[in-house]
């Protein structure tokens, strides 16, 4: 009579036990040493948790075997949560415990396996890899309580009547690779009412665009439903009122849905966001963002509305490729996101060796200079910016980035037009504090009409890039920055402190810093009162020629009204090397 697996049977999940009792039958010493491997392992583990002092932990098989029930369960919880930690093949099952560190505990020995089973917790989160007797023999041993379930391809998710009857507990469900067969399945758990769900995940290959899924309209059978991560699935906006419980939304696409494919109108999909009054978390990334021009009015002419995103937290919108900054720039242009929340637009351009590629030569062309939309821009305090990237932030506000990636070499031209977005979108900011990153090479008269444009900043700030304190590029254009310092009573009139860093060694540039400071000084502004230089070596000659130039700094002294810090690094071999020449002057 052949097997049948009983998963209620007080015996089921034996077939790991009997392979591994074969296995030390065969090899015994092997096994022994396994077990008492995995004994001091988890006695280590279980140290302070037990309170047995140091030489009773060393002595693993007195430890762990004399600790009561209760005790050897935490023990099990610290082993597990290593299994929780071994990432997958597929990211997604991340943080859901595989078959194998259970497996372990269960073949040591009796009283091991028994605290396992009676121990319903250690059940709720499965992460289903090849065997789907592992999802029956876990949703059995968890007994009621809620189930976490990731299954890792779409061979392993299975109509299954144990699994039907049981979709109330499911509090997790991830999809991974869904195919069209498995699609199927999950239609048919989503049209159930599951009370327990809080959390969704689909994903799908990217080949599978042309039969694109679309979930949302059953969203509303599942009223604790807060969180859903698609990928190369398409959310249902017109699904409207079932997708107002939802929190936190992931969206990710990698099928290039301009060349074909269904899609939402724009109008539509604002509706369905505005659905969303609970919203805190919007991911968007990827082509799922991208809608045609004739898209953005809606069928028959119907306008978009303005969606208030009053509760939003973090937006993070993530373009694959050029030509989308419209779609983007309709977006930001449609929702009215608070002053305090995140919001990270990036936008990876790879050009190809046409060159008549589109170019984006300026931030304005993906965000609206409109603080209605975004009061970020208005209420921002600090700032910081280089040729392809700015941040602005305020003090226990949030923060605003926007990041182009660029594939060929910035031209003059180029950081004009990306300093002169910059200017139309803070220009109604009184900034305090503005960070000027490498590579920059703006005309002076750039940099002298950025300063004009925020005369209330106090704080400049002019740093290279740096990684892991290694200079990466020095920033060759610091000198106009200082030379614009000096060209009039009304360039930066309120500036208190000046921060030059990881800056090449040159003494033409303290050289140009020692005039703009002297000029300021006879046109009647106030001096500073706090300068910080840092400055790289390339050899240990440069070091002796800063050593030598000591007019310059006893002329520095005589133009800061307070604190000096001078700080130098030697590059040798690659390494950076701290030199002792630290200078501090304090009147």
């Amino acid at each position: 009579m052949p097997h049948v697996f009983d998963p209620s049977s007080p015996v089921a999940g034996n077939e790991m036990v009997r392979q591994s009792t074969k296995v030390r039958a065969s090899m015994k010493p092997h096994a022994t040493h396994r077990m008492t491997c995995t004994r001091r392992a988890m006695s280590m583990s279980s140290a302070d948790a037990s309170g047995f002092s140091e030489s009773e932990v060393l002595n693993p098989v007195k430890s762990i075997d004399a600790l009561p029930n209760e005790i050897l369960l935490l023990v099990f919880g610290l082993f597990l949560a290593r299994g929780f930690l071994t990432r997958p093949a597929d990211c997604w099952c991340h943080g859901f415990l595989p078959q194998r560190p259970l497996a372990v505990i269960e073949g040591v020995c009796r009283r091991w396996r028994e605290c396992l089973i009676a121990a319903p917790s250690l059940w709720q989160s499965l992460r289903v890899v090849c065997s789907p007797e592992w999802l029956e023999l876990g949703l059995v041993r968890s007994k009621n309580l809620p189930v976490d379930l990731a299954f890792c391809g779409p061979d392993l998710f299975l109509p299954s009547a144990l699994l039907l009857a049981n979709i109330h507990r499911i509090r997790t469900l991830v999809l991974c690779r869904a195919d069209v067969r498995a699609s199927e399945v999950l239609d048919t758990l989503l049209a159930s009412p599951m009370h327990a769900l809080e959390q969704l995940r689909i994903g799908a290959e990217e080949d599978t665009g042309a039969d694109c899924r679309w979930y949302g309209r059953h969203f509303s059978n599942h009223p604790k439903l807060r969180t859903i991560r698609l990928h190369n699935v398409r959310l249902d906006w017109a699904a409207g009122s079932a997708l107002r419980h939802l929190r936190s939304i992931d969206l990710t696409d990698t099928v290039e849905w301009r060349t074909g494919g269904p899609r939402i109108p724009f109008a539509t999909m604002m509706r369905g966001l505005a659905a969303c009054t609970n919203l805190e978390d919007l991911f968007i990334q990827g082509t799922v963002c991208a809608w045609n021009v004739a898209d953005l009015m809606g069928d028959s002419g119907d306008r978009a509305p303005t969606v208030p995103l009053s509760r939003l937290r973090s937006l993070t919108i993530d373009c694959p490729s050029y030509g989308m900054e419209p779609d983007v720039y309709c977006f930001l242009a449609h929702v009215q996101v608070p002053v305090t929340a995140h919001v990270h637009i990036e936008a990876n351009i790879a050009f190809d060796d046409d060159d008549d590629a589109p170019v984006v030569e300026s931030f304005v062309h993906y965000i609206p200079n409109d603080d209605t939309c975004l009061p970020i821009l208005r209420a921002a305090t600090s700032a910081s910016v280089g040729s392809s990237n700015f941040f602005c932030w305020v003090d226990g506000g949030g923060s605003l980035s926007c990041q182009l990636h660029y594939e060929y070499p910035c031209s003059e031209s180029d950081d004009s037009s990306h300093m002169s977005g910059f200017r139309q979108l803070f220009s109604r900011a009184l900034l305090k504090s503005l960070t000027i990153q490498s590579p920059m090479y703006p005309p002076i008269e750039s940099w002298l009409r950025t300063f004009e444009a925020f005369p209330t900043l106090t704080t400049l700030r002019i740093e290279s890039e740096t990684h892991d304190e290694e200079l990466l590029e020095p920033f060759q254009g610091a000198d106009m920055v200082l030379a614009a310092l000096m060209q009039g009573d009304k360039i930066l009139p309120n500036l208190r402190a000046l921060h030059i860093l990881n800056m090449d060694w040159d003494e033409d540039l303290l050289d140009t810093l020692c005039e703009a400071l002297s000029t300021r000084a006879e046109r009647g502004l106030y001096p500073l009162t706090n300068l910080c230089m840092e400055m790289s070596l390339r050899a240990e000659s440069e070091m002796e020629e800063m050593a030598k130039h000591q007019h310059a700094m006893d002329r520095l002294r005589t133009l800061v009204d307070g604190c000096i810090s001078w700080r130098c690094r030697l590059e040798a071999m690659g390494l950076p090397v701290r030199a002792d020449v630290p200078r501090l002057c304090t009147k």
